[in-house]
């Protein structure tokens, strides 16, 4: 049967520096206009390092030097980040600051995607490696997580180079990236490196590892312990604290406290995050398993070596979704650091099955209904129908969403941005910025022009702990400090809270038929109002994509920046 144009299947590899320079956009554009998703990204991460950039900032209970949950350490490699900006320009201007710090991240991301491509390609195939960096390029989950400086996301990118080493047969940078990724970023993704290690001590023996082991171990916790030591005034590691916090809690405490999630949580994120892709990555498993059981490997891959190693390589997805998918506390954060293994998954899949449809007699084609339609007046083979359908649903459904997301969500970034380059004359006042519900969508001290405007949370109903001011005493007094009013069960104190609230002089809310005015807009003046997805409101396929003409049935509230006090 003549085909109209090459198959998928023999698709050439693009160059490497047309899939960097692809990539670094993509990354640059949700580092400019995606809001910070997550709250704890901002409290946990952002602020501390403003603290240690700027001098001032709220501290989380985690950073108290009673529990030392959370590394400066880690903060630190951010923190260079901030000074080599603030070398090239002005000291004040931390909006920049803000976004080099973002946009240097997705570099680097987009660094460890493309070699990460470059070894899927050598060992799969041009046509595999084309598939990854396709869906690693437009999936909605690697947008938003790839800008972000949490350490699951930091995880997301040493995985990326510890995957493209394994693949490569590099052992000792691959277990150094692991390494590095577990003790600097977030300990729990050493379950990552367990099909790894087994690799390695399959390949080099117990004795090779073991010394790499040892030596990178020793190699990061030392530096680990000094600085974190240094900065909390007491010997502490703290991925120690994080995993005895979380794996041993002690009665009534733990991360439950912070929400419970039901089991399927992850799968509907995993829907909105990948859509198709996650249906391919998770059918991966048990359509090898059937292949295998038929003893029909080379129907989908060349040899059984080459399905051995698939599987090998993608098994670490396999390995933390079972672990991740039961625990009652959940977060989209959680599963970042495998979004580059659900990509990989896909493709070798999808690959894969592109190669069965090849395979599929003559005969039994003519047999079918759809064939009848569509191949034979097409000219188009089986695998080219199903991957032009395939790709064309996925593009539309992961554009729609990115796009939803600007356009949507982006109103607090707008909102700061513009209170950022607000002037306040007098220099001998203190302002009190007012926050209230939305305290969770704060942008961080970055986008608080000076020392002299002080962030205020004003009684809201939220009944849970919000982070407090560090001690302004400098490093390492500010952090050795050992705050007041601050506990490990999610217990708000009234402490917390701003009670004068005609004492405000800036207040940001968010306005909708659901959410009405505060009454402290009663006296205030609207600076700035942008439109702000009413998620409760809006129907359920417009809120969550967008869809040309479609969307414009989405209802949308307002972001509303107001002064008071004739400022």
């Amino acid at each position: 049967m003549k085909q109209l144009g090459p198959s998928l299947l023999h698709v050439g590899s693009p160059r490497l520096w047309i899939v960097f320079l692809l990539c670094v956009v993509v990354r640059v554009i949700a580092a400019l206009f995606l809001s910070i998703s997550d709250c704890d990204e901002t409290f946990n991460y952002w602020e501390p390092l403003h603290f240690i950039l700027h001098g001032f900032g709220f501290q989380t209970w985690e950073y108290s030097p009673q529990f030392r949950l959370r590394s400066y350490a880690y903060l630190l490699i951010y923190a260079f980040f901030g000074k080599i900006f603030s070398f090239f320009a002005s000291e004040g201007n931390k909006t920049g600051q803000f976004f080099f710090i973002r946009i240097l991240v997705g570099v680097l991301d987009a660094i460890s995607e493309t070699c990460l491509y470059k070894s899927v390609s050598r060992k799969f195939g041009a046509s595999t490696g084309f598939l990854f960096f396709l869906f690693s390029l437009l999936s909605p989950g690697m947008f938003i997580s790839t800008s972000s400086i949490l350490p699951s996301s930091f995880s997301l990118i040493l995985f990326n180079f510890a995957l493209s080493c394994w693949i490569d047969r590099k052992w000792q940078s691959a277990v150094s990236f692991i390494a590095i990724a577990s003790l600097w970023g977030w300990p729990f993704v050493a379950v990552l490196g367990i099909p790894l290690a087994f690799h390695v001590l399959y390949v080099k023996g117990f004795g090779y590892f073991f010394k790499i082991s040892l030596f990178l171990a020793i190699f990061n916790l030392i530096p680990l312990f000094i600085i974190d030591s240094y900065f909390y005034g007491k010997p502490t590691i703290a991925p120690l604290q994080l995993i005895l916090y979380n794996v041993f809690p002690k009665e009534g405490k733990g991360s439950q406290l912070f929400g419970v999630e039901p089991w399927y949580y992850y799968v509907l994120n995993l829907l909105l995050n990948f859509n198709l892709l996650s249906l391919l990555a998770f059918v991966f498993l048990p359509v090898c398993s059937i292949i295998f059981r038929l003893k029909a490997t080379t129907l989908l891959w060349n040899n059984k070596v080459q399905w051995i190693e698939s599987l090998w390589y993608c098994s670490p997805l396999y390995l933390w979704s079972m672990i991740f998918l039961f625990q009652p506390h959940k977060e989209e954060r959680f599963f970042f650091p495998v979004y580059s293994l659900i990509c990989l998954s896909s493709a070798i899949c999808f690959h894969s099955l592109l190669r069965m449809f090849n395979r599929i007699p003559e005969w039994l084609k003519n047999k079918r209904i759809f064939a009848r339609f569509c191949w034979k007046k097409s000219k188009l083979s089986v695998e080219n129908w199903f991957a032009l359908c395939f790709l064309l649903l996925f593009l539309c459904l992961s554009l729609g969403r990115n796009i939803m997301l600007i356009r949507g969500y982006r109103a607090p970034l707008i909102i700061y941005r513009n209170f950022a380059r607000r002037e306040f004359h007098n220099d001998f006042k203190e302002y009190n910025f007012c926050i209230g519900k939305e305290w969770y969508r704060f942008m961080s001290h970055f986008f608080i022009p000076s020392r002299q405007i002080r962030v205020r949370w004003i009684p809201c109903g939220f009944d849970g702990i919000l982070p407090q001011y560090f001690e302004e005493s400098g490093i390492p007094k500010g952090t050795r400090n050992l705050p007041l009013h601050m506990n490990d069960e999610n217990r708000a104190v009234p402490e917390q809270f701003f009670y004068s609230l005609l004492s405000c002089d800036c207040f940001v809310d968010y306005e909708s038929s659901s959410n009405p005015p505060h009454e402290l807009t009663k006296d205030a003046y609207p600076v700035l109002s942008v439109p702000f997805l009413d998620s409760s409101l809006t129907p359920r396929y417009v809120r969550v994509f967008y869809i040309p003409f479609i969307s414009n049935r989405a209802v949308y509230g307002r972001y509303v920046l107001y002064v008071l006090n004739n400022l």
